[in-house]
């Protein structure tokens, strides 16, 4: 606060092109607690991953609404753990992330990031995220190349052997 009312004090009686207000700027106007911007550098990674899942990203904005949202849901996870979730909720085949993008009665969906990041569903939400990247890790593994090509392949794999 003090700091503020220092550089309104500069500019007011200094200009804003003397070398006090730039002596200022460069000393002071940049300079942030590290874990606030290391805070906000995480929230903003979160908010990249789950813009560009949007039908329209660039419509999407990192105010202070998303931020407050992804800051709840990193105290209680870290930063990939709600990318993870992020993935799951838009890309996963079970009933949750269905729901979630709109396969319900109401037709509604709950992509939201104030939705997806509450304090109190997030441990239950990490856990069938973490089980659905495992499974896709398994699924990868199975046939090398991410493809699945089905029971006859499966049975052929086994009857070479």
């Amino acid at each position: 606060m003090a700091d503020t009312k220092l550089r309104s004090w500069l500019l007011f009686h200094c200009g804003k092109e003397s070398w006090q207000v730039q002596e200022y700027d460069s000393l002071f106007a940049n300079r942030q607690p590290a874990t606030r911007s290391a805070g906000l550098a995480e929230a903003r990674r979160v908010w990249e991953v789950w813009r560009d899942l949007q039908k329209r990203p660039r419509a999407c904005r990192f105010g202070p609404g998303a931020q407050k949202a992804i800051k709840r849901g990193l105290k209680e996870a870290d930063a990939d753990s709600l990318i993870l979730l992020v993935q799951y909720a838009y890309k996963g085949d079970d009933a949750a992330p269905r729901f979630w993008r709109g396969e319900n009665a109401q037709k509604a969906t709950f992509l939201g990031l104030d939705n997806l990041f509450r304090s109190e569903k997030i441990p239950a939400r990490l856990q069938l995220a973490l089980a659905w990247q495992e499974r896709q890790k398994q699924r990868e593994h199975a046939s090398g190349d991410g493809t699945d090509l089905g029971p006859l392949a499966r049975y052929r794999k086994g009857r070479n052997k």
